[in-house]
């Protein structure tokens, strides 16, 4: 079982179990992945924050975040070699979804219902997401969902992630 745990402000770690996966952190408009493959900034370039530069630790750009299209509800990743489309949908409340270039839903996270209450819900598809890019592209999604998660469930405490599938690919 993999999770989100709010360890301080503006301080969250991403867990299998009871291992460390990463850190991930907010200063102000800037976020930072941090995990046994490095760091990651992620940097807010808009007010509205639906533009994001992905940093490495030499400061130099590595990706993007940014709207698909000026009016929709989608964005695109750009990684080294691979671009990811995330999309926001109810499904009934709302969900966000990272899919590949073939369309298949890697990530999926949102708030649902249990027993009429709001649950914040975070599910990957482990045998579809790199393994090389399952911390960082986590993270990004945490990112833009955390703040859903906030103010749906009055908490971005935790996120359950429930691994659907065993294994990960390359």
């Amino acid at each position: 079982m993999h999770s989100w745990k709010k360890v301080a402000n503006n301080h969250w770690q991403f867990l299998a179990g009871t291992e460390l996966i990463g850190d991930f952190k907010q200063l102000k408009n800037n976020f930072t992945w941090q995990d046994e493959r490095g760091s990651h900034t992620i940097k807010s370039r808009s007010g509205w924050g639906s533009h994001y530069q992905i940093l490495d630790t030499s400061n130099l750009q590595v990706g993007s975040i940014k709207p698909t299209t000026w009016y929709g509800s989608s964005l695109t990743i750009a990684l080294p070699g691979k671009n990811y489309t995330i999309t926001y949908v109810n499904k009934p409340l709302v969900t966000l979804l990272l899919k590949n270039d073939r369309h298949e839903t890697l990530i999926e996270a949102g708030v649902s219902t249990h027993l009429g209450k709001a649950v914040n819900r975070f599910e990957v598809h482990a045998q579809l997401v790199p393994t090389r890019q399952l911390g960082l592209l986590s993270a990004i999604v945490f990112l833009l969902v955390k703040s859903i998660f906030a103010g749906e469930t009055g908490s971005d405490e935790t996120a359950l992630m429930m691994m659907l599938a065993a294994g990960s690919a390359d």
